[in-house]
């Protein structure tokens, strides 16, 4: 890893920190305010795909929230195939 390698310009210049998850109910509430705040509603169903699949964790749920965002190009709310193709995409 970038930071561990002795070799790295910024070796040792960092601390390993664990992200504690973010409650369900909060973090539902943010990702449905933000999509709907950018244009880009969300069904709920949707939305609670995407918590459950990023596990509450704050950066995994983030990027798939991110790449759903990216890709939805429609003006018709998100949907949960949406969700899982951006998943899917993700783990390729």
């Amino acid at each position: 890893m970038l930071l561990h390698d002795s070799r790295s310009p910024i070796f040792d210049q960092t601390v390993d920190k664990d992200l504690p998850k973010i409650p369900y109910d909060e973090f539902l509430v943010h990702i449905e305010t933000k999509f709907k705040q950018s244009g880009k509603p969300i069904l709920d169903h949707a939305a609670e795909r995407i918590v459950k699949l990023g596990d509450t964790h704050p950066k995994r749920t983030q990027q798939l929230a991110a790449a759903v965002w990216d890709a939805h190009t429609s003006t018709k709310p998100i949907n949960t195939d949406e969700i899982d193709d951006a998943y899917d995409d993700l783990l390729a």
